[in-house]
This record gives C-alpha cells, sequence and structure tokens, in this order.
C-alpha cells in the first residue's frame, strides 16, 4: 500500500513525539551568568553558544558534560569548572535541573 508524502510525514512527526514530550529547557541570562532550567535528561542544549550535555538526571544527582569534558556527576549546591563554564546546581527535582552556568 502506497502512502502519500503529507500522510508519511504526519506518521514519522507522530510517532517522535512521545519522545521529546517530556524535554524542555529554559534559560536567562545577564552579565556572565545564565540561570538554566532543564527537564528531561538525554539532550543538548546550547548556553550562550557552548553545548552542555544532560546525560542522566537522578534523585539527587545530574550528570552533565559541557562542550565534550568528561562526564561528571553534580549534586544540589555542588559547583565546578567544565571548559569554558562553571557549573553550579542549584535544584533537582524529579526529572528537572536547575543550575548557574558561570562564564570564565
Amino acid at each position: 500500500m502506497k502512502r502519500n508524502a503529507p500522510t508519511l510525514t504526519a506518521l514519522c512527526l507522530a510517532a517522535a513525539l512521545p519522545l521529546t514530550a517530556c524535554q524542555s529547557h529554559t534559560q536567562s541570562c545577564f552579565n556572565g551568568t545564565c540561570h538554566v532550567t532543564v527537564k528531561g535528561a538525554g539532550q543538548t542544549i546550547e548556553v550562550n553558544d557552548y553545548d552542555v550535555r544532560i546525560r542522566e538526571i537522578g534523585p539527587d544527582t545530574v550528570r552533565l558534560q559541557v562542550e565534550g569534558t568528561p562526564t561528571v556527576t553534580l549534586r544540589t549546591g555542588s559547583r565546578t569548572p567544565l571548559g569554558p563554564l562553571t557549573i553550579q546546581v542549584t535544584s533537582i527535582e524529579e526529572n528537572t535541573v536547575k543550575f548557574d552556568a558561570f562564564f570564565r
């Protein structure tokens, strides 16, 4: 059975939607600091032109990397330099992590 292109496109988009619906992020940047909220692991976000990959969000930790640095595990309140950024985790709740990114 042949399907026309619009039907196939709609089917592909419908299949992909559940994979992305639980992922999102917001950020606001001012004076060399970005406040970032990320919902859902497995995504790479851009923070002021730098790639931050959120590998895993656990009950009290987040595993992430910046610009291809080794993956690190951080807890709420921890702060570490990663590549061109310093990351400080401000909160972790369910599948959401909030952190500040400082530019070095």
